[in-house]
């Protein structure tokens, strides 16, 4: 895999330290067309870790890291900022991910990016979490038509939870949901007892009832409209494959 592939965007607050061991092991276990754009905040307590960490990996992993650090934002905030950084348009496909997750598998983005590719080039696909299994896209690789036609890439409204309830209901009403259960990512969070409860955990539990309260009010009122938009570009990419073919 070469060129620019999969970006893969990490939002990350007070924890410097596990997001150290995150990049070391998503970049370790990835070929160089995988890339990661990391959003940190100006006021975090650990800005200086920050600091030393994205000198350090830049060092390691030469151009394969791009860091944005600016004024205080959650999961949500981070996330849709980086998708549409003028740059992330070059990637075919935009990956999710927490600082709390750490691929396992080596060859992690290539399968996940194939898998999407056997389905038609659009869709949604994911590993093994250990926690959630084929239930919930912890951590996906989404095909960068699907954040172009929907104009999120996470649900608008949500601040970190039910992000992944959303990815799976476009993915299963559009046809497009890839699972790829030998793929190991493994979500080392506290629910699944492998990590402590932080601040950070604690700020994204105290926005739970506001962050369900918007996932339901899309699934009533823009979900299925969303859904067809994903079928759409599906149909085109198909399309466009048949006008390509020899």
């Amino acid at each position: 895999m070469s060129g620019e592939r999969i970006l893969v965007i990490v939002p990350s607050r007070g924890r410097a330290d596990r997001l150290a061991h995150m990049l070391g092991e998503t970049l370790r276990l990835s070929g160089p067309g995988t890339h990661v754009a990391v959003g940190y905040d100006d006021d975090d307590p650990e800005r200086d870790e920050y600091d030393e960490l994205r000198e350090a990996v830049r060092e390691h992993y030469p151009g394969r890291t791009f860091w944005h650090r600016g004024p205080r934002k959650n999961l949500a905030g981070w996330t849709n900022l980086i998708a549409e950084w003028p740059r992330a348009a070059r990637y075919g496909y935009l990956a999710s991910f927490g600082d709390d997750h750490v691929p396992r598998t080596d060859g992690w983005d290539e399968m996940l990016a194939s898998a999407i590719e056997t389905i038609g080039g659009t869709g949604i696909a994911w590993g093994n979490d250990l926690h959630q299994h084929e239930n919930l896209p912890t951590a996906p690789v989404i095909s960068s038509d699907i954040p172009r036609v929907l104009g999120w890439m996470v649900l608008p409204g949500v601040v970190s939870k039910f992000c992944d309830n959303a990815w799976r209901d476009i993915a299963d009403l559009a046809g497009c949901r890839a699972y790829v259960p030998q793929v190991i990512i493994e979500h080392v969070h506290p629910d699944a007892g492998k990590a402590a409860l932080d601040d950070t955990y604690r700020d994204g539990n105290a926005h739970w009832a506001r962050d369900e309260a918007a996932y339901l009010a899309w699934a009533q009122n823009q979900r299925d409209l969303d859904a067809q938009a994903v079928r759409n570009a599906r149909r085109l990419r198909a399309m466009a494959r048949v006008a390509a073919a020899p």
